[in-house]
């Protein structure tokens, strides 16, 4: 017998409170909106916060940016994202001269596999220039 998978149970699940809602036995959900908001917060409670994988995982980012022709990784999550559990990770690091485009992407793809999250990886000239400075000077080493 096959087991269902998280995500056919959680389908039966939402397929059944709709059913409920659509049927006005669904005594949880008043409203649509209070429904998908209880939906959002079902589906992202199972999500690592990203300050979490940060500490547990320093040592393979750092690794990781320096395999790719870059430096000094730092996170920039308190100004370019929130730390809410399903959040992403925005990381800041300085290319060198043979740093290309596709040692970006790598580095993001590599540190999206290794952590669970989606991550945004930038250089400091990516960052918009009336917040360059600022970002820079807030972004916390890795």
């Amino acid at each position: 017998m096959k087991s269902k998978t998280t995500h056919e149970t959680g389908l039966s699940l939402t397929m059944q409170a709709i059913a409920e809602l659509e049927a006005g036995k669904g005594k949880r959900f008043q409203t649509l909106q209070a429904f998908i908001d209880d939906l959002h917060s079902e589906e992202s409670s199972n999500l690592p916060k990203p300050s979490d994988v940060i500490i547990a995982h320093r040592a393979e980012i750092r690794a990781i940016v320096h395999t790719h022709h870059a430096s000094n990784p730092r996170i920039v999550e308190s100004i370019v994202c929130s730390n809410d559990e399903g959040s992403h990770l925005s990381i800041l690091i300085d290319p060198d001269s043979q740093t290309t485009l596709f040692d970006i992407a790598a580095i993001s793809l590599e540190l999206k596999k290794l952590l669970g999250v989606r991550v945004e990886v930038l250089t400091p000239n990516a960052l918009p220039e009336r917040f360059r400075t600022k970002l820079i000077e807030m972004a916390q080493p890795i």
